[in-house]
């Protein structure tokens, strides 16, 4: 997810401090669907009574008045009998909400809520299409760690969508744990070139001069792994890698090095592939902007997102593994970011022991920043939506997959991990979960690695050859 600094450490230097509570439920009538899923880490995001099947999402990008209408026509079913329901909208005005029918409906904007009534009750199991037309001036927001939204530069716009900024730009029921597939039309001035999630499906020109690209999402996607660039950005495409395009984004003005640091990723990705399992979505690609407040990359999916002054091997790496782990398998609750954030890390370990010849854990020991307190629960990050992104979770999740490697042998570990992510492909997937297929995969009780290294606090002193007195 929103990633390290611009080495994993730095994580421990981002100290914002606010207290989260939980998201207020819908109220006590049973028919309102509740307006938060109550996800400590990300309080108020997420809402309940429905599941998102589809956004089809469609924006007319004024350059020039840097102004935004849009139209978002969402898919969902009903997961209980309800008459009103609420989707996550911040700052931006809807001005028209239809249904399935054609029907206008009643609807109220507050505290980054958007409340439709719908035209009858929905019982449970009931398909319905809403049309929700909004605009405004885009706005991004400081929540979360790097913060994110709509992020307009001088010369370009880019998405970041870590776990507040989706909302920011279309309505959404803004939680990791309802995926949907997506789709987005955007016409804007010709001098504008624009990307996104998926595959370029058409690029039209329209009869005033302006471009409509059309972007589309087949696989379901979280909705903090949206994103969008809109500027003077250049295509460079690569080779195939097993069928799977490589096609990167770049600043026309991005120095030829950093443009050369991306060369390795076709080698990741075969590399990746043969350990983790086929790559799970059709293209691949990085998008670098020139933004010196981005201090790190988000793992967007089919399209990580790269501040410039942030481009190594080790983070290309790192959003590569999360196509397997964070973008196919979601963790059901940031209480489960180590799904995302260990495994990412481990990967790029791996990426470095196979590319360097050398052994995993003199690549662990290499990298890990000094003067970090490894001492503390991956699998209970901090309540707060700016620290929960931990170096524990990050490192000390890496730790628990290496710990499992040396118990179960190379062979049945990389079983396990394929088996994980064939099993909850573009699905949800929680820690117990996890578990579960460790177990049935290597048919042990794995509790002495899972209780030592994920679940205590306390942190052993070696990890194999690797000293960690010094991480306690």
């Amino acid at each position: 997810m929103l990633r390290k600094l611009e080495r994993l450490g730095r994580i421990a230097a981002v100290g914002a401090v606010a207290l989260l509570v939980a998201g207020a439920c819908g109220g006590s009538n049973s028919l309102h669907g509740a307006a938060s899923v109550n996800d400590l880490r990300a309080p108020g995001l997420g809402n309940g009574g429905y599941d998102v099947k589809q956004y089809d999402v469609s924006l007319v990008w004024d350059n020039a008045e840097k102004y935004l209408t849009g139209t978002a026509e969402i898919t969902v079913v009903t997961t209980q009998d309800v008459e009103r329901i609420n989707f996550d909208f911040a700052d931006l005005q809807a001005t028209a909400i239809t249904s399935t029918d054609g029907q206008n409906l009643d609807f109220s904007q507050k505290n980054d809520e958007l409340v439709i009534s719908l035209d009858k009750v929905f019982q449970s199991g009931e398909e319905l299409m809403l049309s929700v037309d909004y605009e405004g001036t885009p706005t991004e927001t400081t929540k979360g760690i790097f913060g994110g939204g709509w992020r307009q530069r001088e010369d370009f716009i880019y998405v970041l969508g870590e776990p507040f900024g989706a909302a920011h730009w279309f309505p959404v029921n803004d939680h990791i744990s309802d995926k949907a597939q997506f789709s987005l039309q955007v016409t804007t001035d010709a001098s504008q070139n624009v990307f996104s999630n998926g595959t370029l499906v058409d690029k039209q020109r329209e009869t005033n001069g302006d471009i409509t690209w059309s972007y589309a999402m087949e696989q379901p996607i979280a909705s903090y792994l949206t994103t969008l660039l809109i500027g003077d950005f250049v295509l460079d495409e690569q080779d195939t890698v097993n069928g799977v395009a490589i096609r990167n984004v770049f600043p026309a003005s991005l120095p030829a090095a950093k443009r050369n640091a991306f060369d390795s990723q076709d080698e990741m990705l075969q590399f990746f592939s043969d350990q983790f399992g086929p790559f799970p979505f059709d293209v691949y690609g990085s998008a670098v902007v020139d933004d010196p407040n981005l201090r790190g990359a988000l793992e967007n999916q089919t399209l990580s997102v790269f501040g410039s002054n942030s481009i190594n091997q080790e983070i290309i790496a790192h959003e590569l593994a999360h196509q397997w782990f964070g973008d196919s398998v979601t963790p059901t609750t940031f209480g489960d970011l180590w799904l995302n954030e260990g495994f990412a890390t481990y990967g790029s370990y791996l990426w470095f022991e196979f590319n360097e010849q050398r052994d995993i854990e003199r690549v662990i020991s290499r990298h890990l920043p000094l003067g970090v307190n490894l001492a503390s629960s991956p699998a209970r990050p901090p309540e707060d939506a700016a620290q929960m992104f931990s170096p524990s979770v990050y490192i000390r999740g890496a730790f628990v997959l290496h710990a499992l490697r040396l118990e179960v042998g190379d062979e049945t570990f990389f079983e396990i991990l394929q088996n994980y992510a064939e099993t909850y492909k573009y699905g949800n997937a929680s820690t117990q979960q996890f578990i579960d297929v460790a177990e049935r995969t290597s048919e042990q009780d794995l509790s002495s690695v899972f209780d030592v290294w994920l679940f205590a606090d306390e942190l052993p002193d070696t990890l194999g050859s690797i000293d960690l007195s010094a991480y306690q």
